[in-house]
């Protein structure tokens, strides 16, 4: 059956993202009691342990053509190191303030976009991977949020409540 629908004694499986090549899917699950992100082949077979998590995740967000598995957990972005199993928080939100915040990778690994609440309002942020200060890409009354960024690394889609109905919208990170 689907392995991400499956919830016998292999365990429940969630929130799967494809490898670089396009030969492996990287999920979340709790197998053989161990809480942690595992690999499987991308046609089915047995699936890997690449790292126990101690503390639950809210899901993988990619993985990257550096080998760097993202995933959210506690409010913050986090990226596991495929080959030494190496963990770094990328983002530091405070964790007693926990937001459901939607993280994006750019494609270069540069940048970082995200959505955050602030001042009761959720817009569109873009960080630096390597720290420093945010800019806030969108600035409105309407619930932004889900920010992925397009292949290029120029735009971003993201969704946006207007009216009551969530609707695409796209933002050019030059023109604004």
């Amino acid at each position: 059956g689907d392995p991400f629908t499956n919830r016998s004694a292999e365990g429940n499986a969630a929130s799967p993202v494809w490898s670089p090549d396009g030969q492996q899917l990287a999920f979340l699950s709790r197998r053989e009691g161990q809480n942690g992100i595992w690999t499987m082949a991308a046609f089915g077979g047995a699936s890997t342990l690449v790292k126990n998590l101690e503390r639950s995740s809210r899901g993988l967000v990619c993985w990257s053509k550096s080998g760097l598995i993202y995933f959210i957990s506690q409010g913050n972005l986090y990226s596991l190191n495929v080959t030494n199993q190496q963990v770094a928080q990328v983002s530091n939100f405070d964790p007693a303030k926990p937001v459901e915040r939607g993280f994006s990778i750019s494609p270069d690994e540069q940048q970082i976009a995200y959505s955050d609440i602030q001042n009761g309002q959720s817009d569109i942020w873009v960080m630096p991977r390597a720290g420093g200060q945010p800019t806030r890409v969108t600035n409105d009354e309407s619930e932004d949020s889900q920010p992925v960024w397009t292949p290029d690394g120029k735009k971003i889609l993201y969704s946006s409540k207007r009216n009551g109905i969530k609707q695409i919208f796209m933002t050019s990170l030059d023109n604004r």
